[in-house]
């Protein structure tokens, strides 16, 4: 805590990302060949916050905006691609690996919410959070937006 309206924050979080994509393609040639191609995203994910807080207005409810700097970092990747090819009356069924080259990331964190004073040092907070991660190997970053429910204690 800086001064009685702005403080310092550092969130930490861990998490596991899942992302299903499907795909397929045919040529139309003679005898037809069709390719389906099914992708399998496994990520363990580490991501984190540093952000000032600044909270006004008087009484047991107040508002506050918040905004700093984030980074998202792959912990562990265990992604795969599972590809089928439909060749006349042959069917070839084959499964890789597939990695996205993501490490981490950096960006910019925004929030706008409310903070509720329960006792003296207890509160119960509510947020809406936006995120754009634009330092990373991608082209386009990452955005995110999210609503934050939490204690401070």
């Amino acid at each position: 805590r800086i001064s009685r309206n702005l403080t310092i924050t550092l969130d930490l979080s861990a998490g596991k990302r899942y992302v299903y994509g499907y795909y397929s393609s045919s040529d139309n040639t003679q005898p037809n060949t069709d390719i389906y191609k099914e992708l399998h995203l496994h990520n363990f994910l580490l991501s984190g916050d540093l952000k000032s807080v600044y909270t006004f207005g008087n009484g047991h409810l107040k508002q506050f905006v918040s905004g700093g700097f984030c980074f998202r970092t792959v912990v562990s990747d265990d992604s795969r691609i599972e590809a089928d090819i439909f060749y006349s009356d042959i069917v070839i069924s084959d499964t890789y690996e597939y990695n996205t080259g993501e490490k981490t990331s950096y960006g910019l964190t925004l929030g706008l919410g409310l903070s509720f004073e329960v006792s003296g040092k207890i509160s119960l907070t509510t947020a809406l959070d936006y995120s754009e991660l634009f330092i990373t190997k991608f082209p386009g970053g990452y955005r995110s937006a999210g609503l934050r429910l939490g204690m401070n204690f």
